[in-house]
């Protein structure tokens, strides 16, 4: 049986909050370096409600998939919800975050803890 090993550099997306951040999106693709990571995520500033679906797993939990515009998933939910309408709040959400810039983008390394977040 062979392991699959991925490798590159991957993106996630935080949200301001009254007592810090919280992640909000995480990206699906793996890129090459730090600096194509975090092109990638801020490609997706303005990102219309369109390209985002709510959808439910086969657990029965709900969350959301964030499409870019060559209709590849590029992102997921951090969460998952019990409830459909937390993941439409959810959604709402991210689409406020991505219209104010700059975005706030962390990395991680596939297989490492996550890189510092922009500025830190």
């Amino acid at each position: 049986m062979e392991t699959a090993v991925v490798t590159g550099w991957f993106w996630v997306l935080y949200a301001d909050t009254s007592t810090g951040c919280d992640v909000i999106a995480r990206g699906v693709r793996a890129y090459p370096n730090p600096p194509a990571a975090r092109a990638a995520a801020r490609a997706l500033a303005g990102t219309g409600p369109a390209q985002v679906l709510s959808v439910q797993d086969a657990d029965g939990c709900w969350r959301w998939c964030l499409y870019g515009d060559d209709g590849a998933e590029a992102a997921v939910s951090a969460g998952r919800f019990a409830q459909a309408h937390a993941s439409y709040v959810d959604i709402n959400r991210l689409l406020r975050v991505l219209r104010r810039l700059p975005l706030r983008v962390g990395l991680r390394e596939a297989g490492r803890a996550p890189a510092p977040r922009d500025g830190e």
